[in-house]
């Protein structure tokens, strides 16, 4: 059919669903998704020096942060150019992960860091919160 017809559809459709590119993506994010968090809390465990909840909190921080901005651009790319509007917005949600990862101000601290001192901060109030309940019925 002249014009775009079922035709173009059908091709649009295989280029999206069936395409090498988003098998290459989906492969890669297997493999990179596990690799990228063991790295993450690998060195998470050796800023922690030995505080378990430092260790925890600062490896799920940095695993949200990432992951997020990642998935955020591959979605948004995904929708406006399927299938290389991916890569390109994968691209762009690692270079917003880059950027919050920057240190800034002063002391010099990057958004991650900010927000794992928030979290160990509320995982600290929770504990006094549990242990003063635990003290009520001991």
């Amino acid at each position: 059919m002249i014009g775009g017809g079922s035709s173009n559809l059908h091709l649009q459709k295989s280029e999206t669903e069936d395409g090498s590119i988003s098998k290459i993506l989906k492969g890669g994010d297997k493999l990179l998704g596990p690799l990228g968090i063991g790295l993450t809390a690998k060195e998470n465990y050796e800023k922690a020096h030995g505080d378990n909840q430092k260790f925890i909190v600062g490896t799920v921080v940095d695993t949200a942060y990432s992951s997020a901005a990642t998935t955020i651009g591959t979605v948004i790319g995904t929708a406006l150019c399927p299938p290389i509007g991916a890569v390109i917005g994968a691209g762009a949600g690692f270079l917003v992960s880059k950027g919050v990862n920057k240190k800034w101000g002063h002391p010099p601290k990057s958004v991650v860091d900010r927000t794992k001192e928030i979290a160990n901060k509320g995982v600290d109030h929770l504990q006094n919160i549990g242990n003063g309940l635990v003290s009520l019925f001991r």
